[in-house]
């Protein structure tokens, strides 16, 4: 239940971009919403609330960084980030970066791909990985484009 929450939560603001730029979104984006939203239905929410160990704040920083991958500027700004700067410069990250598949789906503002793609999902077992994109560099990183972006 706390992956659909989450993916969920991903589908919400997915969709919530695209419909600014005019694209439809996937049927598994507007589905996975969806079934979010019907387990938060009435008590459903109370009771997720109580047995969700995801705290509220990785969900708002969830929500930001959805926000600023909507955003060409706001990207580049993440990819100059001081505090992504290993991460960037990590071998199997630059892989990534060069991938077409992943290329598109940034394009496209298709978060869920990006999120889903094995190559993404394999790096959670690099630990170098996983410490560089620790809550507080990752929070770093989204104030640092975020500020920029407001000016």
């Amino acid at each position: 239940m706390i992956g659909i929450r989450i993916l969920g939560r991903i589908a919400e603001d997915q969709i919530a971009i695209q419909s600014t730029r005019t694209a439809v979104s996937s049927g598994l984006v507007v589905e996975l919403a969806r079934l979010k939203n019907s387990l938060e239905f009435g008590s459903g929410k109370a009771v997720l609330d109580q047995l969700d160990p995801v705290p509220l704040v990785a969900y708002r920083r969830l929500d930001q960084c959805c926000q600023l991958l909507a955003n060409p500027h706001a990207i580049g700004r993440l990819l100059e980030s001081p505090a992504l700067r290993g991460v960037w410069e990590n071998p199997r990250i630059r892989t990534l970066q060069a991938d077409p598949e992943i290329l598109e789906a940034v394009r496209r503002g298709d978060f869920l791909s990006i999120l889903s793609n094995p190559k993404v999902l394999a790096l959670w077992t690099d630990p170098n990985i996983r410490a560089l994109l620790s809550g507080d560099q990752i929070q770093a990183a989204c104030d640092y484009a975020k500020e920029e972006t407001k000016r």
